[in-house]
This record gives structure tokens, sequence and C-alpha cells, in this order.
């Protein structure tokens, strides 16, 4: 007569498995990866938010009222103005008209007009980016470019162009009539009178000479990659919790 089976032994909860003697550091450091995964995934949510609430700002502020630069009274910080819509109206000074070079529309070489505009009513100017013209017409007589004087000039507010690590170019020796950036510092060394601290770049509704081509401000208005990479961090806490702890279970203590 076969022998009675004997009773089964218990089964092991699982915190003492992945506590145990055998395991217990290795779930320590599955749990500190997990918290690291975790922190990155809530850190890119976070940064989601920041990206919602700032494209908000930004709807709010191109639809809003534009900024009479004649009258503005600037903020010690001038970053939550860039791409503030602004008008002026003035003379401007073509004599110190210059070139920001390489800049490229549609696959073709030009440059920017980047002119001073005496402020009507005002000792101060404004460096106006008054829109692109080829490199062929650069070359030439840029006159036919000019636009009458006290002429209301609409766009947005740039910050300066820096060098990187925030750096402005040193002074030139000579007044210079070609630049790669619009570095206010730089180009207020050459000028007689002062300028305000951020440029305007003049939009389509101020119409422009024939060749000469303003465009609409490039703002996207998305969530950017931050949710998805928020979703890729919480999948991986799940898939390396379920595989460790399948892993234990098969192992046993």
């Amino acid at each position: 007569m076969a022998a009675l089976a004997g009773p089964q032994p218990a089964a092991v909860p699982l915190v003492l498995q992945l506590f145990s003697r055998r395991w217990w550091w290795v779930t320590l450091l599955v749990i500190a990866a997990l918290g690291v995964m975790a922190g990155l995934g809530n850190w890119q949510l976070a940064r989601l938010d920041q990206r919602r609430a700032h494209n908000a700002q930004q709807q709010r502020m191109l639809a809003g009222p534009q900024l009479d630069l004649a009258v503005v009274q600037w903020p010690a910080d001038l970053k939550p103005l860039h791409m503030q819509p602004a008008a002026v109206s003035g003379e401007f000074d073509y004599a110190q008209q210059m070139l920001l070079k390489e800049q490229l529309y549609v696959g073709q070489a030009g440059v920017h007009l980047l002119t001073p505009l005496r402020i009507a009513g005002s000792n101060q100017a404004v460096l106006v980016d008054r829109g692109w013209i080829s490199y062929a017409d650069s070359l030439g007589d840029l006159a036919q470019f000019d636009e009458p004087a006290g002429k209301r000039i609409e766009g947005w507010l740039h910050l300066a162009q820096l060098l990187p690590g925030g750096r402005t170019e040193p002074p030139p020796a000579a007044p210079r009539k070609a630049w790669y950036r619009a570095d206010i510092a730089g180009i207020q060394a050459q000028l007689a009178y002062p300028l305000l601290p951020m440029y305007l770049e003049a939009g389509p509704s101020s119409p422009a000479a024939p060749g000469l081509r303003r465009f609409e401000p490039d703002i996207v208005f998305d969530d950017g990659p931050h949710m998805g990479y928020a979703l890729q961090w919480f999948l991986f806490c799940g898939i390396l919790a379920m595989g460790y702890v399948s892993f234990v279970k098969r192992n046993g203590m």
C-alpha cells in the first residue's frame, strides 16, 4: 500500500522572499532604481505643466494689446516680454542700417535688414528687424527697401541675441555694417543715441517694399515630448517591478 503523502510546506510570503538573506540587497537596489525612474517620470510631468503654463501665457500675450515702445517702462527681467506684441512710430536711420548675415528663407541665402528707428518724441531708438531680402539684393542698392518717415511699425519684441554663455561681442573697433546676431550691446557701441534693451521684429501687418519679406511669429503651442517621456519612465518602473518579483518567485529563497 502506497505511503500517504506528507504535509506540503507552507508557501513563503513574497515579502519574506524579497527580503531574505539571498535577495535583500538586490531588493534594495531595485527599490532605489524604481524610485529614480518614478522621480524622472514625475519630473517630466512637472515639465509638461510648466510648458502648458508657458504656452497659455504666450497665447494670452499674443492676443493682448500691443506695447507702445514710446512710453514703455522696462522691467528688470526682460524674458517675459519675449514675443510681446509691440508698436512704434518714428523715423528710420538708414545711415546706420546693418545686415544680419546668414539668414535662410526656403533654402535661399539672404540677410535681414536691421535698422535703428528714432522713436517719435523721444531721444531713444529701437532696432527693428525690417525683414528678409535675398543675398543678391543685399549686394545692390538698399534704398529700394526704404520706408516712409513716421510710419507705424507693428511686430514682436525679441531679446538681444548673445554669444554662448550669455556673452556680448566685444565692442567693434570701427562701425560694422554686417552682424551675425542682433547683439544690442555691441551695436549700441557704434551708435550716438541710446537703444531700447530689446529689438522689434516687424510683422506682416506693416506693409513692406517689394522683395522685403516679413513673417508671422513661428511659435508652436504643443505639449512637447514630456508626456511620452513620463509614460516611458512609468512603464520601465512596471517592467522592472514585475520582472524582479517574477524572478524571485522562480528562484526561491
